[in-house]
């Protein structure tokens, strides 16, 4: 997105890439973003093929597009059933750890958990409380929240109405 912002600027002439794959991983956005760029008067250089010259280079060049793309979908696969595999043996799997808690991955150990951050915890259940029986609303959360002092984990001075609307939906709370 920001490359297109600065296309529309016109901060440069020329744009070198390393390999069609950087520009997007999805053929037709590659197509959708060279096309743009080339309306722009906006020369494009892959440092890793040559430039397309005639039909056959550019239909080679698409081809290389298509592979990136399917490369993209057997790496997402592959670690998806990773993830699945891992989860299954009972394994933390994922790398956002929940507030409330803490990850711990020992050094050299396969084996990850998550242990329960008694001070976060308590933050935890003050929230659904004030949710869930005082009927506050997620503003007067933020609000209250602040008049306590009780800052999130980033160590921002209040918290943002997504972070609590999601710590709400976590199925992991429940």
């Amino acid at each position: 997105d920001r490359l297109r912002d600065d296309i529309a600027q016109k901060k440069f002439d020329v744009l070198y890439m390393f390999d069609r794959s950087r520009l997007a991983r999805k053929y037709w956005l590659q197509e959708f973003v060279l096309e743009e760029l080339e309306g722009k008067g906006i020369e494009v250089i892959f440092l890793k093929e040559p430039k397309a010259e005639n039909d056959e280079d550019k239909v080679v060049q698409g081809m290389k597009g298509l592979f990136a793309e399917y490369e993209r979908a057997k790496i997402t696969e592959r670690t998806r059933r990773g993830r699945l595999f891992r989860a299954k043996q009972g394994f933390v799997v994922g790398h956002e750890t929940p507030y409330g808690y803490r990850y711990i991955r020992p050094e050299g150990g396969k084996d990850r958990w998550y242990e329960i951050n008694e001070s976060e915890a308590r933050i935890v259940k003050l929230i659904f409380n004030l949710v869930a029986n005082e009927g506050y609303s997620v503003r007067k959360l933020i609000k209250k929240l602040y008049e306590l002092g009780i800052k999130p984990r980033e160590g921002k001075d209040y918290w943002a109405s997504s972070t609590l609307s999601r710590l709400l939906r976590r199925e992991d709370y429940i």
